[in-house]
């Protein structure tokens, strides 16, 4: 049996509990609202792009929403273009984890969905595809090898910003911003359907 006594937080947590009741169960309400907002950002992305025919919300217990194709699954993962650090625990943290940002999910190391041609084809055509201004911001592979999030930006929004937004009548300002960030990787899925077909050759293999 436990003989530890309560700390100063746990203290103050009892001394205060009908007020830290409410704000917990004010807590549980508000969870659920802004998982609504991550849905209405993936179907606004696949309302004006139907053949993104696969998408995941996991801002239940993850900081991060993901849109694709089904055809771009491989096993239990999905290439996909991804949104990460933008639950409300990372948008309020004094130091989160990281910033937000968008970019395409290639696998995991050990299990990687394209090969070093596929991220080399991807590359070729970003550097087409994009204007000057977006090339000096998006993050290049540097260790192909690595895979994970490739291709990618930082939201130019900052975290105190996105919050501004969601906070804002019914959050439609911060759906449309987010959609306006998948918007602009939706010019990959050509080459994405390219490098996803088939499974991948190992890491770094070329």
């Amino acid at each position: 049996m436990s003989t530890d006594g309560f700390n100063e937080a746990e203290r103050y947590l009892v001394q205060n509990w009908r007020q830290a009741r409410r704000v917990e169960e004010s807590m549980a309400d508000v969870r659920p609202k802004y998982v609504e907002i991550g849905d209405r950002i993936l179907e606004t992305v696949q309302e004006n792009h139907p053949e993104l025919n696969w998408s995941e919300n996991s801002l239940k217990r993850y900081p991060c929403i993901h849109i694709g194709r089904k055809k771009w699954q491989q096993g239990d993962d999905h290439g996909c273009i991804g949104i990460e650090y933008i639950s409300l625990d990372e948008l309020t943290a004094e130091h989160p984890d990281d910033e937000p940002f968008i970019g395409i999910w290639t696998g995991e190391q050990k299990k990687p969905l394209t090969d070093f041609k596929g991220i080399k084809r991807i590359e070729a055509a970003a550097k087409k595809l994009l204007a000057p201004e977006e090339i000096d911001r998006w993050e290049w592979p540097d260790e192909l090898n690595q895979y994970q999030y490739q291709f990618s930006y930082y939201l130019p929004e900052k975290r105190t910003k996105l919050l501004d937004m969601i906070l804002k009548d019914d959050g439609q300002e911060f759906v449309d911003c987010l959609v306006k960030h998948f918007e602009s990787f939706v010019r990959f899925i050509p080459v994405l359907d390219e490098v996803f077909a088939k499974p991948s050759a190992k890491p770094g293999k070329k």
